[in-house]
């Protein structure tokens, strides 16, 4: 029983209950409506997300911020792998082109000289 003083009625039933309490005897929870109900032997409350708290009254921003973040996460996850994967793609390639056209300029800059490989790291600079 939550009533809010001692005195009964002349029945046994309570005057005035606590706050977040009701009914005759004061037995029955009251949860906050927007984010939460009771369970069915009304002794406590289901809260739904971000709402804690025995009563679901609780909202902290951490709570709110977290629940709203991996809400979008969830939604965006597909979105983002349909994204990246044609963005590694196109990476792999620019870079495989990127070789291919690098090692031309340098066919075209040394032209006609002949390059001897005498064991020197200029070879090495060229050529990747």
């Amino acid at each position: 029983m939550h009533c809010y003083t001692f005195m009964r009625h002349p029945n046994g039933t309570c005057i005035s209950c606590q706050k977040w309490w009701t009914g005759p005897h004061c037995d029955a929870i009251v949860c906050n409506p927007e984010h939460g109900a009771p369970t069915k032997d009304l002794l406590m409350c289901e809260c739904n997300e971000p709402a804690t708290g025995a009563h679901c009254e609780v909202l902290t921003t951490a709570d709110t911020l977290s629940h709203y973040n991996r809400r979008i996460a969830e939604a965006w996850v597909p979105v983002g792998a349909l994204v990246i994967i044609p963005m590694i793609i196109c990476f792999v390639l620019c870079e495989r082109f990127a070789d291919r056209r690098q090692i031309k300029r340098i066919e075209r800059t040394l032209g006609d000289k002949m390059i001897v490989d005498d064991g020197s790291e200029i070879i090495h600079d060229f050529y990747p």
